[in-house]
């Protein structure tokens, strides 16, 4: 096992975590060691990924992880932190992640084509999540540039997929907005600052 704290970086829906490439070099440039998670978003629903997600670092040795997460994966994360209590002192950073919820799952969720492509991650999606067992610390970082789908169907800041409405709520200890659209978030130097920064507190 490695020294001092690792980060679990987990991708959103649809991903696969190459996207993430360029996070985890800033990362891993500041000192910090990172490990992937990988998991199938759309075939099996949030529940599964987060056993999955219990499984790997329990295989890696992993018992005190921080994570970075994107969008759909932050609800992973708050399940497995929910079921597994992996105890206090847990750092995480969720990027684009609905927890209250998605706007647009919610309001486009009753399409056909919608929950075809969603999968099993379409429920989460609409839910949203808590923060679980009690001692760990969250940050958000959620994107303003509304180019996407949302921009046909969210009111107020969004970032073309999820509304910055939908990452705000008060156990969250950092909230920070940054202009860029939702995948961009994964290439913002800003982001990669707070990211880095919270991280390192």
């Amino acid at each position: 096992m490695e020294k001092g704290p690792v980060v679990c970086l987990v991708h959103g829906l649809w991903m696969t975590g190459l996207e993430m490439y360029l996070l985890k070099k800033r990362l891993v440039r500041a000192g910090l060691h990172c490990v992937n998670f990988s998991y199938q978003s759309t075939s099996k629903d949030v529940g599964e990924n987060a056993k999955r997600l219990a499984g790997f670092l329990a295989e890696k040795g992993i018992g005190q992880p921080f994570f970075v997460c994107h969008s759909y994966g932050g609800l992973v994360v708050c399940r497995y932190l929910s079921g597994y209590c992996p105890g206090p002192g847990i750092k995480v950073v969720f990027l684009g992640t609905p927890i209250n919820g998605a706007s647009l799952a919610k309001r486009l969720g009753d399409m056909r084509l919608v929950q075809m492509i969603t999968g099993k991650s379409l429920p989460a999606l609409k839910k949203g999540c808590g923060p679980g067992a009690g001692g760990i610390h969250f940050a958000m970082i959620a994107g303003s540039v509304n180019i996407g789908l949302g921009m046909f169907f969210l009111k107020g800041k969004a970032d073309g997929m999820v509304a910055v409405a939908d990452t705000v709520a008060p156990w969250l200890e950092k909230h920070s907005v940054v202009r860029c659209s939702h995948l961009f978030l994964l290439f913002s130097k800003k982001a990669s600052r707070l990211c880095i920064e919270f991280l390192g507190q």
